[in-house]
């Protein structure tokens, strides 16, 4: 290093400046842009899997009744969209809560 270089960086100790060269700044904008949104479609898609799943819940309430607490459970922790649009359309046809329970179980 010469005598710049090391003036420089202990002027830049004392006074704790933090130098950012264009290319970071803009890397740092990008992965925070890539961050926000995968955060955003993250929330988008947990929100989708919540909707269904209550919406299954509703629906086995309105044909059967108070939903049992082990149903319930066990529709919260399926994630997967696909069987959850599967167990909505079965909510709406299965002759019995019981036998939705079977299906849980056979999906579980």
């Amino acid at each position: 290093m010469n005598a710049v270089e090391v003036a420089l960086g202990q002027f830049e100790a004392e006074v704790n400046m933090q130098y950012v060269s264009s290319i970071e700044r803009i890397a740092v904008e990008r992965g925070m842009k890539r961050g926000l949104q995968q955060g955003m479609q993250q929330g988008m898609q947990q929100g989708s899997v919540k909707s269904t799943q209550e919406s299954v819940r509703a629906v086995l309430e309105t044909r059967f009744g108070t939903v049992p607490a082990d149903v319930v459970a066990a529709l919260d922790k399926i994630d997967d969209m696909e069987l959850l649009r599967e167990l909505l359309k079965q909510a709406v046809t299965v002759a019995s809560l019981s036998a939705f329970a079977e299906l849980l179980t056979s999906h579980g």
